[in-house]
This record gives C-alpha cells, structure tokens and sequence, in this order.
C-alpha cells in the first residue's frame, strides 16, 4: 500500500497545482482590461487568429474631443481581415469617465462591419435605450463609410431622450473613420463645402439692433468642421442677413452657404427702439416654436412702465390654457426694477414660456446697461 502512496500524492499534487492554475489563469483574463476588446473583436471577426496593435500617432479632433486610442490589425493568419478601432469620446462634462467603442472597417469594401460600445460614461441613459441603440446601431451595419457625407447632420436620427451619447457614438465611429482612411492610404471622403449652425448672439450697443455674431461648424476645402464665428448685419425689412467677418477665412461660396444658415425667428434679440415713445420691441421664443413679440418700456429709474406680449397663432392654444395665469404675470411686471426681472414667478403651469416671456426683460437690461460690446 505503501509503494501507492507517493505516486498518489504527486498526481494529487499535480491536480491542485493544474486547478490552481486555471483558476488563476481565468482570474487574470477576467481582470485584462483587453478581455473586452478581444471579445468585441471576436463576435465581429469570427474567424481571426491574431492581431497587432498600434498606439502612436493616431486620429484625434480637437473640437469634438473624440480620439482612437489603440488600432487593432486584424489577421487570419496572414490575411488582413480588417481594423478594429477603440474610439473614445467624454458624452457628458461632468462626468471625467470617457465612453469607449470598438469600432471595425473593412479595408475592402470600405463598410463599417460594426461596432461596439465597451464602457459608457452615461450607462444610465444608454441601458435605458438599449432597444432603441439597438436600432440605431442595426441601421448602421455594413453602411458605406466611403459616403462623402457620412453621419454628418441629417444623415442619422439621434435615439430620442439620449442625444448626446448617440452623438458620443457618432463622433467616435467618424475619428475611426478618419484613421481608416490613413490606414489605406486614401484620401478622407468628405463635403468640400458644409455648415452647421449652432447659435445667433445679438451684439448690443448704443443704437445698433441690427449686429448679430453666428457661431457655425464649416467644413470647406481647409476647414474639417471648424467652429467659425461669422459678423453679420441683418436688414429687418428684407429678412436677409450680409457677411461682414469672420474669425477664420472663408471664400465666397463659404460665405454664402453661411449667410443661408441663418434664421433671426429663432434668436433672442431686441429688434428696435423707438426714441420717441421709449419702447423696445423684442422677439423671444420658447422650445415649442412660438415667438413672442414684447413692448417693453422702462424709465430713468429702470422700473418697468410698460409691458405687453403679442404671440404667433400656434401659441395661442398654450396661452389659452393658462390665460388668466399669464394675465397675472404679464400684469405684475409693470412696477418692478428691469434689474429683478429673474425674480419674478413662473407661471407654473408654462414655465418655459415665462422664461421665454422674462427673456425679454433680460435682453432690454443688458442693453441699458452698456450692451456687450
């Protein structure tokens, strides 16, 4: 019996030391922050059987933030099968934790094949709409990066209640997109003349209602969706805005396509002044497409003497729904210093309309006290 004891307790021995190795083994993998890039890698290129990677020099935009950390050259032996991106992009400023995507290409079709997303620094909205990301991405499979236009405004549908993480994930597969085309050696398909606009401030001085400075992404022929910010000069009678400058050189059609962009109903601003009766005419709107039209006149004292408000027809169904509460507040204006106009109270049933009511009050204020010019 004796002579079986030994061998018994080496294979004994070997079985814990074999145990022991598999569980620690499963317990490093478990703990690679690579685990779920391979994974991602895997469910894309089934049958991949290696890759390499490169960390240097790669994509980033300054304006949006999105950056590619790492490429993944993916091989079937020697094959190349394709890249696999790990795109970043911070969705939420508060927020230091950077969402991160796996992003693949194929380098023969020019095709995203698809993309995953590893970590969210807006988990609770993005699990929230897992349905619907889940359409957002189904319509995005094997779709033609080579498309000159690719995810630029207008081209996809942000997953309604959660903008900016489908941002998050556009701006990441469009930085991979960019490394891509490094990566084949071919030139950036993109418009040759594009613009976003983004918001109109009115610059107030003594007298002049009629400057305004446009803040715009452009893309042109030596701009890659710059933030551009555009003087103009708007005439109120034809509607029609002119260029005056710009912080960034744009040629004529640039200038044009600019000046197209932009639309004064939707802006905040202090349309006249009229020296002789002392009233301000000001056009605000709320977030549900009405704009209103306010009289506003105040004396030397800053109290305001007169206040009135005329909407557009598809506001009048909000306002009848609360007229006697807007009544109220329109009627506890007259009295109060301009300088304390953010203290008056909400109507509560249509707050976004009194702020947009109150807007006006503001914009007067700042215009009495030196403009922002």
């Amino acid at each position: 019996m004796k002579k079986y004891i030994l061998p018994i307790c080496l294979w004994l021995s070997l079985v814990v030391i074999i145990v022991l190795g598999i569980v620690l083994s499963e317990s490093t993998f478990a703990s690679n922050k690579d685990l779920a890039t391979y994974g991602a890698i895997k469910e894309i290129y089934e049958d991949y059987t290696k890759t390499e990677v490169r960390t240097s020099k790669l994509a980033e935009d300054g304006m949006t933030g999105a950056k590619v950390e790492a490429v993944y050259d993916v091989y079937n032996k020697s094959e190349l099968l394709g890249y696999a991106y790990i795109a970043s992009i911070q969705t939420h400023s508060k927020n230091p934790e950077r969402m991160r995507i796996l992003v693949a290409m194929d380098p023969k079709t020019e095709k995203l094949l698809s993309y995953k997303v590893l970590s969210c620094d807006a988990n609770d909205y993005y699990n929230s709409k897992e349905k619907e990301f889940g359409v957002f991405k189904n319509g995005l499979v094997n779709t033609l990066v080579s498309e000159k236009n690719y995810l630029d405004e207008g081209t996809y549908t942000a997953v309604s209640g959660a903008t900016s993480t489908t941002t998050g994930i556009v701006n990441a597969i469009k930085i991979a997109r960019v490394q891509f085309y490094k990566d084949i050696n071919k030139e950036l398909p993109v418009l040759s003349l594009s613009a976003k606009l983004n918001s109109i401030t009115q610059n107030l001085s003594e007298g002049v209602f009629n400057s305004f400075t446009a803040n715009l992404n452009v893309t042109t022929e030596t701009l890659n969706n710059a933030k551009v910010n555009v003087q103009f000069t708007y005439d109120y009678e034809s509607e029609k805005a002119t260029f005056v400058s710009s912080d960034k050189t744009l040629d004529a059609a640039a200038q044009d396509l600019v000046m197209s962009k932009i639309n004064l109903k939707t802006t905040d601003h202090i349309k006249s002044f009229n020296t002789e009766t002392g009233e301000f005419t000001v056009i605000t709107n709320n977030s549900f497409g009405s704009v209103l039209t306010t009289i506003v006149k105040v004396d030397e004292n800053g109290v305001v003497e007169k206040y009135s408000v005329t909407a557009n027809p598809s506001f009048t169904v909000n306002w009848g729904v609360a007229d006697s509460e807007f009544e109220g507040f329109i009627g506890s204006v007259a009295g109060t210093n301009i300088a304390n106009s953010s203290d008056l109270a909400n109507v509560s049933t249509a707050t976004v309309t009194t702020t947009a009511l109150k807007a006006a009050l503001v914009l007067v204020n700042d215009y009495l006290n030196g403009g922002n010019e």
